[in-house]
């Protein structure tokens, strides 16, 4: 009796393993669905006439000489201690954070690499870890270059994957 019931046991534990095996038949399924959706995004991008609507109120790519680079514009204030030259109009930014704290972590560690970091915040109390101020966005494009030769590996969080300028308001 009890090599009956362990038979039935394995038996009814092998179709279940079986039963749930994923097979090429629903791979094939969800791949067509999903070739179908973009199919049809891409139908209803040209009835239209216009590509799908676009965000405005994050930082906006910008041409300044040879680079491109991202800015916004919005009001900020120093968060703790000012840098060394300043603050002026044009901010580099490198990483974006709800907490006040991580933002710190960022420059104390941007500091111990050689750059003269501080922290911005926005009335909406993010908090942006920066790396230079400048007088011109020229100045912000050519450090960007070189910051992001300099580290290539650097996740820039919170921001759309390199610095951000930020522009003061009542700055140029």
């Amino acid at each position: 009796m009890k090599r009956v019931i362990i038979c039935l046991c394995a038996l009814v534990a092998l179709s279940v393993a079986t039963g749930c095996k994923p097979t090429e038949k629903n791979y094939r399924a969800a791949y067509e669905a999903a070739q179908a959706g973009k199919q049809s995004e891409i139908t209803t991008e040209q009835e239209l006439g216009m590509p799908k609507l676009t965000s405005t109120s994050g930082p906006r790519l910008r041409r300044v000489g040879p680079d491109s680079v991202y800015v916004f514009r919005e009001a900020l204030s120093i968060h703790g201690a000012e840098p060394q030259t300043g603050l002026k109009g044009y901010n580099v930014a490198v990483g974006k954070f709800k907490m006040a704290a991580n933002a710190e972590g960022d420059v104390e560690n941007l500091k111990r690499m050689g750059y003269d970091a501080f922290v911005l915040n926005n009335p909406r109390n993010d908090f942006f870890s920066c790396v230079g101020s400048f007088d011109t966005l020229e100045e912000c494009a050519k450090m960007i270059r070189d910051f992001m030769a300099k580290n290539p590996k650097r996740t820039y969080i919170g921001l759309p994957q390199a610095p951000v300028v930020e522009i003061r308001l009542g700055s140029r």
